[in-house]
C-alpha cells in the first residue's frame, strides 16, 4: 500500500511539473513571438481570421505589436467589420504599452477626430511621448503643429522649443525650421548668426531646402555676423546626438 501511495505521489508531481513547464513555455517571450510571427504570416497571406486569433493571443500577453496590428485590422476592416472606435481602443492599449507607431497613429486620430473626439492636447502629448521614446520626427510634427496653428492657437515660442529638442537629435528639418525662426524672429529673438548656424547644420545633415535658405542669408550677412555664425555652428554641432 505504501509503495502504491508513493507511486501516486510521483505521478502527481510529474503531472504538476509537466503542466508548469507547458504554461511557462506558452507565456515565454519566445512563445509570444511565435504567435506574432504566425499572425503576421496569416495576415500577409490574407487569412485575416487566423491572424486576428493569433494577434489576440499575443495581445493578451502584453505584445504591443499585436495590439497595433489589431487596431490596423479593425480600422481597415480586415477579417472584421471596420470599426474605427475599436481600432482606437487597440491603438491606445498599444501606445500605453510603449509602441511609438501606435502613439503616432493615435495622435493623428485625435487631430482629425477619427474614431475619437478631437483633442489637440491629447495629440500633442502623444507626439511628445513618441519623441521622448526616440522618434525625433514626432517632435518635428509637433513643432509644425505649434508653428502653423492649424489645429489650435499658434504657439511659435513653443514650436521653437520643440524644434530645438529634435534638432539635438540630429533631425535636419528641425534645424532648418530653427533657422527660419531665428531669421524671422518668430518665437525667438531675431538672430542672423543663429539662423546661419542652423541652416548650415541642416545642410550638413541633409536638408536640401536649407541649402537655398543658407545661400540667400549668406548673401546679406555682415562679416561680423558670418564670423559669429561660424562660431555658433561649431559650438551647436557639439550638442547634437548623432544616430
Amino acid at each position: 500500500m505504501a509503495i502504491l501511495e508513493r507511486f501516486r505521489s510521483v505521478v502527481v508531481l510529474i503531472i504538476l511539473g509537466w503542466g508548469s513547464a507547458t504554461t511557462a513555455g506558452a507565456t515565454s517571450p519566445s512563445g509570444t513571438q511565435e504567435l506574432v510571427e504566425r499572425a503576421q504570416a496569416a495576415h500577409a497571406s490574407g487569412r485575416f481570421h487566423e491572424a486576428i486569433k493569433q494577434y489576440e493571443l499575443a495581445a493578451a500577453r502584453g505584445e504591443t505589436t499585436a495590439m497595433f496590428q489589431l487596431g490596423a485590422m479593425h480600422e481597415r476592416g480586415e477579417g472584421v467589420p471596420a470599426n474605427i472606435a475599436t481600432a482606437a481602443e487597440w491603438y491606445q492599449r498599444s501606445a500605453d504599452g510603449g509602441s511609438v507607431a501606435a502613439m503616432k497613429r493615435l495622435a493623428n486620430m485625435y487631430l482629425d477626430g477619427h474614431g475619437v473626439a478631437k483633442d489637440f492636447q491629447a495629440a500633442a502629448n502623444l507626439y511628445q511621448r513618441a519623441g521622448a521614446s526616440g522618434d525625433a520626427n514626432s517632435l518635428f510634427l509637433l513643432g509644425q503643429l505649434y508653428w502653423k496653428g492649424d489645429y489650435a492657437e499658434r504657439q511659435p515660442a513653443l514650436a521653437m522649443k520643440t524644434f530645438e529638442q529634435c534638432a539635438r537629435a540630429a533631425h535636419a528639418n528641425c534645424m532648418n525650421a530653427l533657422g527660419i525662426g531665428y531669421r524671422l524672429g518668430d518665437g525667438v529673438e531675431k538672430s542672423n548668426a543663429l539662423a546661419y548656424a542652423y541652416f548650415k547644420l541642416a545642410v550638413e545633415f541633409g536638408d536640401r531646402v536649407a541649402a537655398d535658405n543658407l545661400l540667400q542669408l549668406s548673401s546679406r550677412l555682415s562679416a561680423s555676423d558670418r564670423a559669429l555664425g561660424e562660431e555658433l555652428t561649431s559650438s551647436t554641432r557639439k550638442l547634437i546626438r548623432r544616430p
